[in-house]
């Protein structure tokens, strides 16, 4: 298998890249058909960190078209309220420590099932 991150840099993409990953291996479709839209950073540990440019991301992700939005837990309060203003009932917000919760939020089982 070739995994290839194209033009995908900085550390920002790390869960997406890791989520990314675990759907490449796994048998399915991580995201069930839905639009995911997915930011933070990771470390060795799969713990989710915050990233910058969040309100940025989050309206990036509602004009592509996604329905759901995970994003690091430890967001500070005042950019998680201008996500959800962003938002407005159009993205599925769900704040993330690990990637155990990602996959949790997206309904993965561990054998790769939903």
């Amino acid at each position: 298998m070739e995994l290839d991150s194209g033009n995908v840099i900085g550390p920002s993409a790390g869960l997406a890249w890791t989520l990314g990953i675990v759907d490449r291996l796994t048998p399915g479709d991580l995201t069930d058909g839905r639009r995911v839209a997915v930011t933070g950073t990771i470390d060795s540990a799969g713990n989710v960190g915050p990233i910058g440019g969040i309100a940025q991301k989050a309206e990036g992700a509602k004009q592509a078209g996604a329905t759901v939005f995970l994003y690091p837990a430890a967001t500070p309060k005042a950019e998680v309220a201008r996500v959800r203003r962003i938002a407005n009932g159009d993205l599925d917000l769900h704040p993330v420590a690990t990637v155990d919760d990602a996959l949790e939020v997206l309904g993965f089982d561990g054998a790769g099932q939903r």
